[in-house]
């Protein structure tokens, strides 16, 4: 492939994902109802043809930075083949998703705003009602989630590779098998202690039973009483700021923080590089409690990874990074809420011991959530079976705990490669976290020398990959006992 051909590819690349992002972005934050991501594939072509991705496939160099842009162009064009063909039947499912909406009360809820409406609705009978006429609109919405998963594989066939997860395993080192085994490992570790804490949690704050408890129940759990009392409503702009100075960080003109709460806006936040590194724009559906305050540092942890690019750099490297890399820094930022010390000084809270296992409870089952999802995308990939088989809900009953709602589970289908990076990123995280602990100080979040370390990082773009931060920064790609530690300490095991 000629220099000239790379070259196109960087040029238009660049636009596509300019104008992709920007719809989406329109979007999801419920500022337009229509999506058009099929036009926009339409009117760069080339990105829906398999031919690009197969005239990158067999590149190689013995140059390591070469090679690191190969790869990325690799999955950019894959990853954009994929996308292309599945782009007409989610600008439908968008349109929907917006469109729908419930009614409890008398009180029109959104459809995309059921779940927070859930995590705010202190009666059980209300939350029953709110998720059953949810499951109606989220069962009609099956055959395009099922239409969706099929297009996907097909098109990973047709470009040579077994399935999706084999293309993410190739192109994103994603390393499923291992990470089933670790998944399965970190499931029995941590049961007996999430078992005994869910157990006394439900009991003495909900007079629940954990035999009958369902997801709703948790959703609702895990966002009120201390995680709401504690985590009140601020200037989290301001928060970001004042902390990020310690850091030596700015956000600058370049981060803008979209944090109204608009109707037929998305529940689940979101980071959109709009232009690297000048126009990056974070999401978040402000419901009050703690996951306001998670959903914003996780976010910020993506956009600051992109703020601090070199506008100069070759498109691969300013605008392309692995999903893991993006969910390790992510993580790091949002895991600052459970530090004790941090949230003594930027909330004023003072953590006693009920509060902090409260906290690391709700830590621990996303974790447990993610290792279930896993689990059952492994049995996809070995059974062979339907993506929407009952055996998603009884693995998430499984390491949750609680009864999954009949056609909740659908929703998680679409996260599924999500929550596999998530896990992997958690695991590089907890040792990358380590590092800066051991190296700076306890207090790392206050040191100016951790900022530029990450500026650092940040300034090299997609040239650094997630495995590279885990053995260079941490203990290693797939070491399970910095994670471990991390509720060990919490829970005083």
């Amino acid at each position: 492939m000629s220099n000239e051909t790379i070259n196109e590819i960087r040029l238009e690349g660049e636009k596509l994902l300019r104008s992709l992002n920007n719809e989406l972005y329109l979007n999801l934050s419920g500022l337009k109802k229509a999506c058009n991501l099929d036009k926009i594939y339409r009117s760069h072509q080339a990105f829906s043809e398999p031919d690009l991705y197969m005239s990158l496939k067999d590149l190689t160099t013995n140059d390591k930075d070469e090679e690191r842009s190969f790869k990325l162009l690799k999955s950019f064009t894959a990853g954009n083949f994929i996308e292309s063909r599945t782009a007409k039947i989610k600008d439908k499912t968008y349109l929907s998703n917006m469109s729908n909406s419930i009614i409890v009360d008398k009180r029109v809820i959104p459809y995309r705003s059921s779940v927070p409406e859930i995590k705010n609705e202190p009666k059980r009978s209300k939350r029953e009602e709110i998720i059953s006429k949810f499951n109606e609109i989220a069962i009609n919405l099956k055959p395009f989630i099922l239409e969706i998963h099929d297009i996907i594989q097909r098109s990973s066939e047709e470009i040579g590779f077994k399935s999706y997860t084999h293309l993410c395993d190739e192109l994103e080192g994603l390393k499923l098998n291992s990470l089933k085994q670790i998944a399965q490992t970190f499931l029995i570790d941590t049961e007996y202690i999430y078992r005994d804490l869910l157990r006394w949690f439900l009991l003495n704050r909900m007079e629940l039973k954990i035999g009958n408890a369902k997801s709703q129940d948790l959703y609702y759990l895990f966002n009120n009483y201390e995680l709401k009392a504690n985590f009140i409503k601020t200037d989290l702009a301001s928060l970001s700021k004042r902390f990020l100075d310690k850091m030596s960080l700015q956000i600058g003109e370049n981060i803008f923080m979209d944090l109204e709460r608009r109707t037929s806006k998305i529940s689940e936040s979101f980071c959109t590089p709009i232009e690297v590194p000048n126009k990056i724009i974070l999401s978040i559906y402000p419901i009050g409690g703690v996951e306001d305050y998670e959903s914003l540092l996780n976010e910020l942890g993506k956009a600051l990874s992109f703020r601090y690019s070199e506008t100069d750099d070759y498109f691969e490297f300013k605008r392309l990074r692995e999903n893991t890399y993006l969910e390790i820094f992510a993580q790091l930022f949002k895991n600052l809420i459970y530090q004790p010390k941090w949230l003594k000084k930027y909330l004023s809270v003072d953590v006693n011991s009920d509060f902090l296992e409260f906290l690391y409870l709700k830590h621990l089952m996303g974790i447990r959530r993610y290792c279930g999802e896993i689990l059952y995308v492994s049995s996809i990939e070995e059974e062979n079976i339907k993506p929407d088989s009952e055996n998603l809900r009884e693995l998430l009953k499984i390491a949750i705990l609680a009864n999954i709602n009949e056609h909740e589970y659908l929703t998680d289908i679409q996260q599924l490669s999500h929550s596999v990076f998530s896990f992997r990123a958690s695991l590089i995280e907890a040792g990358f976290r380590m590092y800066l602990r051991e190296r700076f100080d306890e207090e790392w979040w206050r040191e100016g020398r951790t900022g530029d370390l990450l500026i650092n990082l940040w300034r090299r773009g997609g040239r650094i990959d997630s495995s590279e931060i885990a053995n260079s920064f941490g203990k290693g790609d797939l070491d399970t006992a910095p994670l471990l530690k991390t509720f060990e300490e919490a829970f005083r095991i």
